[in-house]
């Protein structure tokens, strides 16, 4: 016999079992983590964001991602207009023939990925205008800080983890 089990070890098979479990409870507390952290971004919002969890194999690898069906979520983390996806500006127009737009020409995001502090303030002299072309929204990349901070909790956690797991 090439391979002999030592004297008073568990078989292989218990050993991956519980590592199997370990990783597995790791990966949900993480997700949950992720989950909780992005609630806090958007706790003083007006629009109401859910974060869902979905757990999936990659062969023999346990994953999750985050998935989150919300625009204004989409907009306000990846960006739109010359920030987003799209690359290209917005042109608004008024919603009736021949008016006119007015707004505020600055506006104050109290949202960023470090502090969260309710709705973003606008000011300046009112405009009045027939279409405007805007850049869009600067990508905050909520989800990348996020995933820092995880990063920063839980993978010092992994080693140890995985020793409970192997040793008992």
């Amino acid at each position: 016999m090439p391979f002999e089990r030592i004297k008073g070890s568990p078989p292989i098979r218990r050993v991956q079992r519980r590592i199997d479990r370990a990783r597995e409870k790791y990966l949900r507390e993480l997700a949950a983590f992720i989950v909780a952290e992005h609630r806090k971004i958007v706790a003083d919002w007006d629009t109401d964001v859910e974060f869902k969890v979905e757990f999936f194999r990659e062969g023999k690898t346990l994953k999750f991602r985050v998935v989150v069906e919300n625009d204004v979520w989409n907009w306000v983390n990846f960006g739109t207009g010359l920030f987003g996806p799209r690359r290209r500006k917005i042109k608004i127009r008024p919603k009736r023939r021949g008016g006119r737009l007015r707004y505020l020409p600055i506006y104050n995001p109290h949202t960023t990925p470090t502090r969260h502090g309710g709705s973003g303030t606008k000011s300046g002299d009112p405009v009045f205008a027939r279409a405007v072309e805007v850049k869009g929204i600067k990508p905050r990349r909520f989800d990348l800080k996020v995933a820092k901070m995880a990063e920063d909790k839980f993978y010092p956690e992994w080693p140890k983890v995985m020793k409970r797991a192997i040793f008992g």
